[in-house]
């Protein structure tokens, strides 16, 4: 199995060969159905950061709050902040994010599957999650191309990325804690289990109930991973890449992976960081 780690970031720096450091500091948030992260990146190096629930009500004050925390664990000031970069996956929250940009007067990039920040060979580009794009633009940014991204959230996503800079598709499956607990609706005797922990790495026999849940879990999600992986490389032409996982569960699968050659937790805060870094250098004035 690929251990995790095993295959690092390139030299480049985390947003790509050819960049320079955006001025000043970039607010970066990635907000998923369950998980908001939020990021303070400048000069190449993460300030600060901080993972919350997504929380959709009242979100007008409640990232502006969450902004302002941020700022102030990184030593920030408003005034020396460069701009503001999203990936949201939940509609409700974008409006307030918008607004959160505007009244901290930063130039906004919301990353999305219908803007020109990577390729895209969806038959509809639009349709593809914010996150899936970010994740494709962190990926090549730091692992160079090919490269596959595998996402371990609340869904399980595969992003493939060809030699070519083309995010020319993936594959989505439902995550792990979500098959644990349809399974455990359907079958209401069996016990709780808890998928936390830096990885699973028990064997795929377990001895008791809560071992032999955690084994189909971990194990079976890694199967998952990693037939995705290896159909999707053999449909894109592609023998051999790095494979980055990230999410929540990305450690726990990843020990049981035969694919997976490195854990990033904060690949999607990258990759939108580096759609930000790419927008404001392609684009004549400040996005909003």
């Amino acid at each position: 199995m690929g251990p995790p780690g095993a295959n690092r970031p390139t030299g480049a720096g985390p947003i790509g060969r050819s960049s320079t450091v955006a001025p000043g500091p970039v607010i970066v948030v990635d907000i998923g159905n369950s998980t908001t992260s939020l990021a303070l990146i400048g000069g190449d190096r993460l300030l600060a950061s901080a993972n919350h629930p997504t929380d959709a009500g009242n979100a007008d004050r409640v990232y502006q709050d969450w902004a302002r925390e941020l700022m102030s664990d990184g030593g920030v000031d408003l005034a020396d902040l460069g701009g503001m970069a999203v990936a949201c996956v939940v509609s409700a929250i974008r409006g307030p994010l918008r607004r959160l940009a505007s009244d901290l007067r930063l130039p906004l990039t919301e990353i999305r599957g219908d803007t020109s920040l990577i390729p895209v060979g969806y038959d509809e580009p639009a349709e593809m999650g914010a996150d899936r794009i970010a994740n494709a633009l962190g990926a090549s940014g730091r692992y160079g191309t090919p490269v596959i991204a595998v996402d371990l959230g609340t869904a399980i996503t595969i992003e493939v990325v060809s030699a070519a800079g083309e995010l020319v598709g993936g594959a989505i499956a439902p995550g792990v804690g979500i098959s644990l607990g349809a399974l455990l609706h359907r079958v209401p005797h069996l016990p709780a289990v808890a998928l936390g922990g830096g990885g699973h790495e028990g064997p795929a026999l377990g001895r008791s109930t809560v071992r032999s849940l955690r084994a189909g879990a971990s194990w079976g999600a890694a199967g998952l991973v990693d037939g995705l992986v290896r159909r999707s490389q053999e449909a894109a032409g592609i023998r051999a890449c790095p494979v980055v996982a990230t999410g929540g569960d990305a450690a726990f699968v990843a020990a049981c992976s035969g694919t997976i050659t490195s854990v990033d937790h904060d690949l999607t805060l990258w990759g939108a960081y580096r759609g930000h870094w790419l927008a404001t250098r392609t684009s004549p004035g400040p996005e909003g």
